[in-house]
């Protein structure tokens, strides 16, 4: 996928479990030197609402080092699990001066029947100027080997934004901001 968002001229937003980020953290580096922005996804893609107030610090705590320490830099945005914060969570997340994050668009792509038209289309219909499009790129917490769906979406999928007279970018603070 980063070859792909490469070939187009692309940055985008990815948002990184921690203890994959432990996993591969050059991986990470590669992200960042190719100019895409970095955002926290959780350390162990653990639902909030399944965490206590004490867990969830201690989550978000580690899931900071781990990509603090692989990309080489503070992170600003927050994606939880799920699409589902808590009231706790946000408190943290916005205690943190992070940015919560969710998306307007969903691929869908994480599940078993999904294929690269029917992401693609799901994703589609909701394109719009400054909707977050949510994608995922590993398959550790989705079917197996649904990131090759992913990919297979991704060239037709940044085509029809380009029909559109969209334009792909990286989501930043900065950028949410100004689409509110």
């Amino acid at each position: 996928m980063l070859d792909i968002l490469a070939r187009a001229g692309i940055r985008a937003t990815f948002f990184l479990v921690g203890e994959q980020v432990r996993r591969r953290p050059a991986l990470v580096s590669e992200m960042v030197a190719q100019g895409h922005e970095i955002g926290l996804h959780s350390y162990s893609h653990t639902a909030l609402v399944r965490l206590t107030p004490r867990a969830l610090e201690r989550e978000m705590d580690m899931s900071a080092s781990a990509v603090g320490e692989a990309a080489g830099l503070s992170v600003r945005l927050f994606r939880p699990p799920r699409g589902i914060f808590t009231y706790s969570g946000l408190r943290q997340v916005r205690d943190r001066g992070w940015t919560p994050v969710l998306w307007a668009a969903d691929g869908r792509d994480w599940r078993q029947r999904a294929t690269p038209d029917g992401i693609c289309e799901r994703v589609a219909r909701r394109l719009l100027g400054g909707n977050v499009i949510l994608l995922h790129d590993s398959d550790f917490y989705g079917a197996h080997e649904s990131w090759r769906n992913t990919a297979a979406a991704l060239e037709p999928l940044l085509e029809q934004i380009e029909q559109r007279g969209l334009r792909a970018a990286a989501m930043t603070v900065e950028s949410l901001r100004g689409a509110r």
